[in-house]
């Protein structure tokens, strides 16, 4: 009987913290505060930075130095952009027509923005550049699906100052 008991403990955890992580998103008006989404299509991510050692070990004694999440604006274009550089700057990026819009992360890294269905391509803001170090086949840069009635989630990491 204890163990039945634990087992339905374990699932109902489980099943409150998918329908809790499913369910908080970052406020793209006040980025600070987690709201509960009622939109249901979009795109959802962190800006995180990765500094110095990052090379898998054995010896725990060596120690990873962990990701910082970034306070930015992310910028987001319509469709792929050609990729010439792992920066790209500004002035040139608000010229670009496929700008589309910006929002902000929060001091967690973390952001959301509601998008019409299609393809978008998302750059972290760096001082006086765009920063995006991730690229497909054809030479441009990484894209990120939205399909309708669901929240793609992604990852902007900054390498720059790693090593692996």
């Amino acid at each position: 009987m204890k163990s039945i008991n634990t087992r339905i403990w374990i699932c109902l955890s489980l099943l409150f913290t998918l329908i809790l992580g499913e369910i908080m998103i970052t406020n793209p008006v006040d980025p600070q505060a987690p709201i509960l989404s009622q939109s249901k299509q979009g795109i959802a991510g962190k800006v995180l930075r990765l500094k110095g050692n990052q090379m898998p070990t054995i010896d725990s004694s060596v120690k990873r130095n962990s990701p910082e999440f970034i306070r930015t604006s992310v910028w987001i274009f319509t469709g792929r952009i050609p990729a010439s550089n792992i920066r790209w700057p500004i002035v040139k990026a608000q010229k670009h027509p496929s700008l589309l819009r910006q929002i902000h992360s929060n001091k967690n890294g973390e952001f959301f923005v509601e998008l019409p269905s299609g393809e978008y391509t998302l750059f972290p803001q760096y001082d006086a550049d765009l920063y995006l170090n991730a690229f497909l086949a054809d030479g441009s840069y990484a894209t990120v699906y939205v399909e309708k009635d669901k929240v793609s989630t992604v990852e902007l990491v900054n390498t720059e100052n790693a090593f692996f």
